[in-house]
């Protein structure tokens, strides 16, 4: 099941979308009034495999995504663009990540492949910090951070070459 929702002018995502169990897609793109998702989200809805969040230029929480810790573990695709609210450091930080073992069971996004946080105003302190989550993440192969304020990927670019990580794509700032 694929859901696409976009323009509309609501705060809030329906509490009642937690209950499309098999929803594998979902894209919520353009809402610009929206501010959170239900947390119900966070462990409703197991399936999904895809999610978007496009120019939700109000969106502001995403505790769902820290809710339903197993919830996430089909979740391939995450794209947070254009959202600049969102506090993607408490979002993904959220855990002990300071330990050099990476253990997948600690990962909320076990099967994350693809991961989008295109213009959502991400410096260079926020880069040094969210490498630890992609870090945690052992599928992910592409990232990308385009349009943001960062000068460089160095600390990245480590991490995509250090032989613990599968990272194949950086795109271009």
């Amino acid at each position: 099941i694929y859901l696409f929702w976009g323009g509309d002018q609501f705060v809030a995502v329906p509490s009642s979308f937690a209950r499309l169990a098999s929803l594998r897609v979902l894209q919520l793109r353009f809402c610009q009034s929206l501010r959170s998702l239900p947390t119900s989200l966070g462990t409703k809805l197991v399936n999904l495999e895809e999610l978007t969040l496009e120019g939700c230029t109000s969106l502001s929480d995403l505790s769902c995504l820290k809710s339903g810790r197993h919830t996430w573990r089909k979740l391939k695709k995450l794209r947070i663009v254009d959202s600049p609210r969102v506090q993607l450091l408490d979002v993904f930080l959220d855990g002990p990540f300071e330990d050099n073992n990476i253990d997948v069971n600690q990962c909320c996004f076990p099967s994350l492949t693809c991961l989008s946080l295109r213009r959502n105003e991400i410096d260079q302190h926020d880069v040094a910090c969210l490498w630890k989550f992609f870090r945690r993440c052992p599928r992910l192969s592409s990232i990308d951070l385009s349009r943001n304020r960062i000068s460089s990927l160095k600390e990245l670019a480590s991490v995509a070459t250090s032989s613990k990580t599968r990272i194949r794509s950086l795109r271009r700032l």
